[in-house]
């Protein structure tokens, strides 16, 4: 392919490329959808709910109220398996179902 075969349509534009109806929202999967895909997938309800606290801890600031509640939540786990996202369940469904956790969590 060379950049002449490009030269008929202006720069950025996809000429195959047809929009099918504008007005059509989005699909939101519901929860039956959702624990279809998980199945298939082959995650657990708790490899989910990892993957969740893991991406959340890691965006944690040390210095945040909401970290330091997760340090306080679990005194004797070091503060190198907290930032390294290192839970096993119970920790993890604690942490789900914290009301102050949540309250200590700051909007972005």
């Amino acid at each position: 392919i060379s950049s002449a075969d490009f030269s008929s349509s202006e720069e950025g534009e996809d000429v195959d490329f047809n929009v099918a109806d504008s007005s059509k929202s989005p699909h939101f999967p519901n929860q039956h959808e959702l624990d279809d895909l998980f199945r298939d997938l082959g995650l657990t309800k708790e490899n989910a709910e990892l993957g969740l606290v893991k991406q959340f801890i890691k965006v944690l600031s040390p210095e945040s109220n909401a970290f330091k509640h997760v340090r306080l939540m679990f005194p004797k786990l070091s503060e190198a398996k907290v930032k390294g996202c290192i839970f096993i369940g119970p920790q993890i469904r604690q942490m789900l179902a914290s009301k102050d956790l949540e309250d200590k969590m700051s909007t972005v």
